[in-house]
C-alpha cells in the first residue's frame, strides 16, 4: 500500500462507546472534512479511510483518524487544530477483505480476514485501516467497505 497525502481529523472514542455513538462520530467528523475540501475546491483522490490508532478492544476506546485521500494540499492558514495534512505511511504488505452490506454485519469479514491471517501464519504488525468505498447513508444500507490490516510473516527458522 502506497503512503497517501491525506486531509485528515483526529477523534478520540470514549470508553463503552456503542456502536451508533461511534458511527455518528464518524459521519459527522467526515461531514467536516467534506466540507473543509468543498471551502477550498479540493477533491478527493481515493475513498476515506478510517485509521484505527490503536488496536483496541471497543470498550476501551481509543484515538483514529479520520482521512480523505488528496492530490494538493490544503494552504497552511486553512489547517485548523483538529482538521490538518497528513502522510499515511507506505505500508508492505496487507491483508484485505471487502464487506458489502449493512454496516451492522462488518464485524463478521474482520473475524473471517483475522482468522485467515493466522490460518496462514501472517501476524498483524501495526494499526487497521477501512476505506469506505460505497457509504449508502444509512449503516442500514448496502455499504462497501474494505478492511485492511498490515501483516508480516515471521521467518520460522528464526522462531525455533
Amino acid at each position: 500500500m502506497p503512503e497517501q497525502k491525506v486531509l485528515a481529523l483526529r477523534l478520540t472514542l470514549e470508553a463503552d462507546s456503542d456502536p451508533q455513538a461511534i458511527g455518528n462520530l464518524i459521519g459527522d467528523g467526515f461531514r467536516r472534512l467534506y466540507v473543509t475540501l468543498g471551502a477550498h475546491r479540493l477533491r478527493p483522490a481515493g475513498p476515506s479511510v478510517v485509521y484505527w490508532d490503536e488496536v483496541r478492544k471497543g470498550d476501551e476506546g481509543g484515538d483514529i483518524l479520520l482521512a480523505v485521500p488528496v492530490a494538493d494540499a490544503l494552504p497552511d492558514k486553512a489547517q485548523t487544530g483538529d482538521i490538518f495534512m497528513h502522510l499515511l505511511t507506505a505500508v508492505p504488505q496487507m491483508a484485505i477483505i471487502t464487506y458489502h452490506g449493512p454496516l451492522r454485519d462488518v464485524e463478521s469479514a474482520y473475524l473471517a480476514l483475522i482468522a485467515w491471517i493466522d490460518e496462514n501464519d501472517f501476524r498483524i504488525c501495526g494499526p487497521h485501516r477501512d476505506a469506505v468505498l460505497h457509504y449508502a447513508g444509512d449503516p442500514e444500507g448496502d455499504s462497501v467497505n474494505e478492511a485492511q490490516f498490515p501483516v508480516t510473516r515471521d521467518d520460522k527458522e528464526k522462531v525455533r
